[in-house]
């Protein structure tokens, strides 16, 4: 829940590319990195710190995405396919 509040908050995030993280960012609302790897988080940090972000974008697209509606209707959609 933490990257979802950070997007609707109009907040890029950094996460590990692990579970269902890299699902929900893309290269408009932040950056992944290799989990475990210090290397790959330092790039990371790096490339974050000099990259601008459009955070009213990351916002408005999210609050959108992460709705009550739009997941009802994704689940919907998956429990059709049953």
């Amino acid at each position: 829940m933490g990257v979802i509040e950070s997007l609707c908050a109009g907040t890029p995030v950094l996460g590990a590319a692990i579970g269902g993280i890299p699902e929900l960012i893309d290269d408009e609302s932040g950056m992944t990195f290799e989990s475990g790897d210090k290397q790959s988080l330092q790039d990371a940090v790096r490339a974050m710190w000099d990259k601008e972000f459009d955070r009213p974008a990351i916002q408005s697209r999210s609050i959108v995405a992460f709705s009550p509606d739009a997941y009802y209707s994704r689940l919907m959609d998956i429990y059709g396919r049953v």
